[in-house]
């Protein structure tokens, strides 16, 4: 079995059962090329410097040409070719490979992105099933931050001593503060680069020398509204964000975050936050500072009383919520009890009016994408329209695709963050965050 047949296969098939079942044929085969490739393909940190890849239509006259391809990928990798010299070292190898080999394998690992309907998600789902030390070790890296559950869903854990800090209004990022190379990136919660905050890039790597190891920082970057960061974080022309603030919530070191933990708990962190604040807003005028924490004791009336003034004022002030934070808790790139968000959520009934198909080469290429919903609200009067892909299962997407004639026009709850100004028109409103909640047949 080649690892190109794999991604053949994956492209006549559309159900996700469909899909598992050819990698998990793939792994009972013993074809490691196929996993090594995702990884490549998948992982976040892996980046090649490339965009445009050419396809190829002559046999090439090695069918089979790893070490070579193994080499270019590392020299793409660790930008050792650039520019023209990288498009024409992928020209030449393009040119000595076959069809199959090159436009369904090598060029998908290129372009980051296999384009047969498959995600990082669904390989790491049969890996997971294996329960061997060899599949985990075949797994595509995930890039995450650490995120937050709800705290209404764990009230047990809302209980002794917690740090408290406000949800900023703005967008995730965080900063890679590499030594090796004296550079400063951002990667969106995603582990997506964004070149679009080089003034704040400009200001972290003065302060590179200030740390004897490479760091990550955590933050949200602000903006004078959250629209109106939304439009300019991820443009690719005319991009304003000199008015962009950078708040830093959390600091671990950078080889922590590849690991996956950081065993240094949160209130060591924030004192080491703390001591290179000053020297943040200095440096930076005021552009990047850190996030300010208080301690209070659930346990007790006191504590007990100002959480709740805190939690009151700080939505007052605008803010998103709030969080609680343990003050023993590790690091880890993944979800954790150690930080629990507590902020409103509104429920707004709307009509759909259309149903999207996904993005081609994607997940749900051949099945639902979004639902596009819109109606008054009956709370605050306005007008809102809105897409919404989030909150659906496999199924669920499957049965409305299948159905769309006699889906249009139903009724369905929606939750969201808040409501928001449509970019489209003064008079339209749309939703942040939504999801999809259920079906209200009683409002059809």
């Amino acid at each position: 079995m080649q690892a190109y047949q794999v991604i053949q296969g994956l492209e006549l098939v559309s159900g996700k059962l469909d899909k598992e079942a050819i990698i998990q044929e793939t792994w009972d085969a013993g074809c490691d090329e196929f996993f090594r490739g995702a990884r490549l393909a998948y992982s976040k940190l892996v980046t090649f410097g490339v965009k445009k890849i050419p396809t190829t239509d002559t046999v090439g006259i090695h069918m089979n040409n790893h070490p070579k391809f193994n080499n270019l990928l590392h020299d793409l990798q660790k930008r050792l070719l650039t520019g023209n010299r990288a498009l024409d070292a992928i020209q030449t190898m393009a040119d000595e490979c076959s069809p199959d080999l090159w436009n369904d394998w090598y060029r998908r690992i290129l372009l980051k992105d296999f384009r047969c309907g498959t995600t990082s998600t669904l390989i790491n789902n049969v890996l997971k099933r294996q329960k061997t030390p060899e599949a985990d070790r075949a797994a595509v890296p995930v890039f995450s931050p650490q995120l937050a559950h709800p705290a209404k869903k764990h009230m047990k854990k809302v209980v002794g001593k917690k740090f408290l800090d406000p949800k900023l209004d703005g967008v995730r990022f965080l900063a890679f503060l590499e030594q090796d190379t004296k550079t400063v990136s951002f990667y969106s919660r995603n582990g997506i680069i964004n070149n679009n905050f080089k003034h704040l890039e400009v200001m972290l790597e003065s302060m590179l020398d200030v740390f004897p190891e490479s760091v990550m920082f955590d933050g949200e970057i602000v903006s004078r509204n959250f629209q109106e960061l939304m439009k300019q974080w991820n443009r690719k022309t005319n991009v304003d964000t000199s008015d962009a603030i950078y708040a830093v919530f959390d600091m671990i070191p950078l080889a922590d975050f590849h690991n996956g933990i950081c065993h240094t708990p949160q209130s060591e962190r924030h004192e080491m936050l703390t001591m290179v604040d000053e020297m943040f807003q200095e440096e930076s005028n005021g552009k990047i500072y850190v996030v300010p924490k208080i301690i209070v004791d659930l346990d007790t009336p006191e504590g007990q009383k100002t959480f709740k003034d805190f939690n009151r004022t700080t939505l007052e002030a605008g803010y998103e919520g709030i969080m609680l934070k343990d003050l023993d808790a590790k690091y880890y790139t993944k979800r954790s009890h150690g930080w629990l968000k507590i902020k409103p959520v509104i429920a707004v009934d709307l009509q759909i009016v259309e149903v999207n198909a996904g993005e081609a080469g994607k997940e749900f290429e051949h099945t639902m994408g979004s639902l596009t919903c819109e109606g008054v609200d009956a709370e605050s009067g306005k007008f809102i329209r809105v897409n919404v892909s989030g909150g659906f299962s496999h199924q669920l997407r499957d049965e409305i695709w299948n159905d769309i004639p006699n889906v249009l026009g139903k009724m369905v709850e929606l939750e969201a963050d808040a409501i928001t100004q449509s970019q489209d028109a003064v008079d339209v409103f749309s939703l942040r965050f939504p999801q999809f909640k259920c079906f209200r047949p009683d409002k059809d």
